[in-house]
């Protein structure tokens, strides 16, 4: 007497086909953009859940292609561990740009090209090496306004540590000496640079949509050694006057 043949779970197999659907269907997802994705990324979830119901069903009524209903749930449970990995990722890279986003110097443009360069800064550049721990000289939060009173033409934000504002259409921002390295721990943890001529440090710049750009600005110091000069202008006339 033949075995009698088993009926097939077509739960099993939907709920399989339905959870690589995205896979199937990427040429989609790419030809029309985020829309199409956001759909896509339902169909994991309903095949998860077809697969189980199939697979209890399977067993209760004794059908074979249970193993479709085991991939069907394998496959959203990998996807699921993949995308919290690369979320985790991201967010972990992301929070360089965060700290950008929340300085002051977010969007504050990326340094100009140099213009009128027989005009002589470099008394007001920051030699390579220097320590701004050596100077000794305390700056009040009076000190600091009466400062940038007289050197902005408008002023857009202000701390106890710092003002930022406009000259000649340039952004500069004025940093007390004394205070620097606590401002640049709360604006810029990766400290700045030096190339030849010129000190530099990355700020955020506004990108295309979501991205935010590294931009560097220039840094000088005033002759009095209180404060630090941090500005998107390399107009050397522009900056000569703004010390005079």
């Amino acid at each position: 007497m033949s075995e009698q043949r088993k009926e097939f779970s077509k739960l099993c197999l939907a709920g399989f086909i339905i959870s690589i659907l995205p896979v199937l269907l990427l040429p989609l997802c790419i030809m029309f953009g985020s829309a199409v994705l956001y759909t896509f990324l339902v169909f994991p979830l309903a095949g998860f859940i077809v697969s189980i119901i199939g697979l209890v069903s399977a067993k209760k009524n004794a059908r074979t292609g249970k193993v479709f209903g085991i991939l069907g749930i394998v496959f959203p449970s990998a996807g699921a561990v993949f995308l919290a990995v690369a979320f985790l990722i991201l967010y972990a890279l992301g929070s360089d740009s965060r700290a950008m986003r929340n300085g002051e110097m977010y969007s504050m443009g990326r340094v100009s090209e140099v213009a009128n360069a027989d005009y002589d800064v470099s008394g007001y550049r920051i030699p390579e090496g220097y320590d701004l721990n050596s100077l000794n000289i305390n700056v009040s939060e009076t000190d600091l306004k009466t400062y940038a009173g007289s050197k902005l033409e408008t002023i857009s934000s202000e701390s106890d540590m710092s003002i930022k504002g406009t000259y000649k259409d340039y952004d500069f921002l004025i940093v007390r000496s004394d205070r620097f390295y606590d401002w640049l721990a709360n604006n810029n943890a990766q400290g700045f640079h030096y190339s030849p001529g010129d000190y530099y440090i990355y700020h955020g710049e506004e990108g295309r949509e979501w991205m935010i750009m590294a931009a560097p600005l220039a840094i000088y110091k005033d002759p009095s050694d209180k404060y630090i000069i941090i500005t998107n202008c390399n107009d050397y006339k522009v900056i000569a006057e703004f010390f005079d």
